[in-house]
């Protein structure tokens, strides 16, 4: 399925054009490399629903304005409808969200010398506790034990 079912894409015209929703426009561009990741920045909308929804809140984590209500907005479906069909697929906004966070916190903590409070901030907690609890329930440890084991490599 394509994730902007609006977006026309016009071929073999005097001019050729495509169209992008102007709530996507309007994101912030972050120019410095967040992640080490070698798919970073390659973004197809032809993949399957689940991974172009995993892009898209990669792109919103990056800017800390990652809601269900702003991916929905995005990919212009009701929310309802994106939880439905994220469901039908077997996972949830909040598991691709969390899967995320996770995927990005790794990268930070192996790849920068970023504090802890500074990493957590970044990726959209409040506190930098709330960070610390949801990283030791993704990988059994806390950060700085993450950072620490994996630094010694």
């Amino acid at each position: 399925s394509r994730i902007f079912r609006k977006s026309k894409v016009v071929f073999c015209q005097q001019t050729s054009r495509f169209s992008i929703p102007n709530n996507l426009l309007k994101l912030k561009v972050n120019l410095e490399k967040t992640d080490t990741r070698s798919d970073v920045g390659q973004f197809d909308i032809n993949l399957d629903f689940v991974s172009a929804v995993k892009q898209l809140i990669g792109v919103y984590i990056i800017n800390k304005n990652c809601t269900i209500d702003e991916i929905a907005k995005a990919i212009d479906v009701p929310r309802h409808t994106l939880q439905r069909t994220l469901k039908t697929h077997g996972t949830s906004f909040s598991e691709l969200l969390a899967q995320e966070k996770f995927v990005r916190a790794k990268d930070k903590l192996m790849n920068s010398s970023s504090k802890i409070a500074a990493i957590s901030h970044q990726l959209g907690y409040s506190d930098p506790a709330h960070f610390t609890h949801a990283f030791q329930r993704w990988s059994g440890m806390s950060p700085s034990e993450f950072r620490s084991k994996n630094l010694d490599i």
